[in-house]
């Protein structure tokens, strides 16, 4: 197959030291207790919510900054509302003395 028989026990020898740190990796794992997995869980919840919550807020903030400069918009409306009264009630007015006048002289 080319390769010489020289070559062989060494790639032998090299994938069972890998096979063998494989294995004890995995009992490493599993030997954790089943706390840390569920520890690991919780967290990736735990990140999944911080993340709605940081979403909602921006949206919270948005719909606060929309009703402030309505409000802003709406105090500014109603300021120039007793001037506009005003202006409607003096023409009622001159319109009263213009029908007063007509009528007098008929």
């Amino acid at each position: 197959m080319g390769e010489s028989a020289d070559q062989q026990p060494g790639r032998v020898n090299e994938l069972e030291k890998d096979m063998e740190t494989v294995k004890y990796r995995v009992l490493q794992l599993e030997q954790l207790p089943p706390k840390v997995s569920e520890l690991e869980r919780a967290f990736s919840v735990m990140d999944v919510n911080l993340t709605y919550i940081k979403q909602t807020a921006i949206e919270t903030k948005m719909i606060v900054d929309e009703l402030n400069n309505n409000q802003k918009v709406l105090t500014g409306e109603l300021r120039g509302l007793p001037r506009a009264l005003k202006l409607v009630t003096g023409l009622i007015i001159i319109g009263g003395f213009g029908v007063t006048i007509a009528l007098f002289f008929q």
